[in-house]
């Protein structure tokens, strides 16, 4: 039987494939974006949280190939990759909130400061001297001057000294620890792009190293022998010494090392 063979009009193209172009992006969080991290230990107390739900404030300070390292104010955790976007809500605005936790440590420290100024304006005592451990007999007097039941202004005095005015300059001192900590929140994405930086300079200075090794920009000659200079001609000699194996990895070397030469 004779097979049809096939003319041109019988060809029929094959459908082009078109190539689907697949673009990989990169979902990790970049370095010194903020995100709002929900914890998931029991082991802080609700004092080291930025807000009710167990959320703090955090900055990422460093990406790794499947971990991300985020740094708050007063803590500090690595993700993994697999966990972060689940952990992890985007803050866009993160300067508005520090601003406002600054603003209401301030606020606590006019409050409290009001209150200790009122305190020595009720005993009569200047505020420099509200803290002082004794007081002069005449400062005494003076003071008592127009008080009418002195024993009773004189307990007040020993309870604002001994009680009152310590708790409240105690509180003060939260107050501007707090403050200052959240001041220092500016610094943590520089300080991470500063340590990015660090290590980039240190990956330049080993390729620039390996390539002065390679160069021979490093070589250093020693000459070792005096002499007329060889001929043009002469073969250069290069010498090592020999090792044993036993000598080299030291194995029971006071019993002749492994035994290998």
């Amino acid at each position: 039987m004779k097979q049809h063979q096939p003319t041109p009009e019988d060809l029929v193209p094959s459908p082009t494939l078109e190539s689907e172009r697949v673009d990989q992006t990169d979902d990790r969080p970049a370095v010194g974006t903020w995100w709002w991290v929900t914890a998931r230990s029991e082991h802080q107390s609700a004092a080291d949280y930025d807000r009710p739900g167990r959320q703090w404030l955090a900055c990422v300070v460093e990406v790794g190939s499947n971990y991300a390292k985020v740094e708050g104010v007063r803590l500090r955790q690595r993700i993994g990759m697999d966990d972060f976007y689940a952990m992890c809500k985007p803050e866009p605005q993160p300067h508005g909130f520090i601003d406002s936790q600054i603003s209401k440590h301030r606020d606590q420290v006019r409050r409290l400061m009001g209150k200790i100024r009122d305190l020595c304006h009720e005993l009569g005592v200047p505020m420099r001297q509200a803290l002082a451990v004794q007081e002069s007999s005449s400062t005494a007097l003076a003071v008592a001057h127009s008080v009418d039941d002195v024993k009773k202004y004189k307990n007040a005095l020993v309870k604002a000294k001994e009680k009152a005015l310590p708790e409240l300059f105690a509180q003060v001192k939260e107050q501007h620890e707090q403050m200052a900590t959240w001041m220092k929140a500016e610094l943590i994405p520089a300080q991470a792009e500063l340590s990015a930086a660090e290590e980039v300079t240190a990956v330049i200075e080993g390729k620039i190293h390996t390539v002065e090794l390679y160069a021979g920009l490093q070589e250093e000659l020693v000459q070792v022998r005096e002499g007329e200079p060889a001929e043009l001609s002469a073969r250069v000699h290069l010498m090592q010494r020999m090792h044993f194996m036993d000598e080299e990895c030291l194995a029971k070397y006071e019993a002749g090392g492994n035994g290998l030469r």
